[in-house]
């Protein structure tokens, strides 16, 4: 009797580890089937917000010379060639060196390619009547304007890349440091296309 005691007692025994041990791994499996569904679903859902701000667009208006001046809707991150190409190209007269095709588009933007205005005469940042071009000149150009410093400049000078060329001198006037009586001072020496 002792004897069978004793082997039923290592069957207990032996049936309670393999119980616990199929519990463990049965927990264990479980955890990591939910561990990779958690880590699935959540790459799926960011997968799915990285589409969708990829996906987001911006609209720019592109005008002067291109051949279908008008708005349009490009890609988050399109750069000013994009732009030009969806307007149909330049025009024969476009002053294809006055822009910077790589510039980075923000929404809302206003894009204006400019008109070449000297046939067979490599352009400068001046003219002929000696006024500074705000649109070509350098910042080291810009100081000669009287007026204008070198913080002044170099604003001009930033705020042109960022925001594409000035179309008229009004818009001079968003530049950080230019007020009415700066424009009105600095307007005798200056051109804007």
């Amino acid at each position: 009797m002792k004897d069978y005691i004793s082997v039923w007692m290592k069957w207990v025994a032996i049936t309670v580890v393999v119980a616990t041990l199929l519990f463990f791994v049965g927990y264990h499996m479980g955890y990591r089937k939910a561990s990779v569904s958690c880590a699935l679903s959540s790459l799926t859902s960011s997968g799915n917000n990285t589409s969708s701000h990829s996906n987001r667009q911006i609209a720019v208006y592109v005008v002067g010379e291109v051949i279908n001046p008008g708005v349009y809707t490009l890609p988050t991150g399109s750069r000013l060639q994009q732009a030009v190409e969806a307007a149909g190209g330049f025009t024969a007269s476009a002053d294809m060196i006055a822009v910077n095709l790589a510039m980075k588009l923000v929404d809302g933007m206003k894009i204006y390619i400019p008109p070449r205005r000297y046939e067979g005469v490599v352009k400068t940042s001046g003219s002929e009547d000696g006024l500074i071009n705000v649109n070509m000149s350098s910042a080291s150009e810009l100081e000669k304007v009287p007026g204008i410093g070198p913080v002044l400049a170099s604003r001009i000078v930033e705020y042109r890349e960022q925001y594409g060329p000035f179309t008229t001198y009004e818009d001079l006037l968003k530049v950080q440091g230019i007020g009415e009586k700066t424009l009105a001072k600095i307007k005798p020496y200056i051109q804007v296309p």
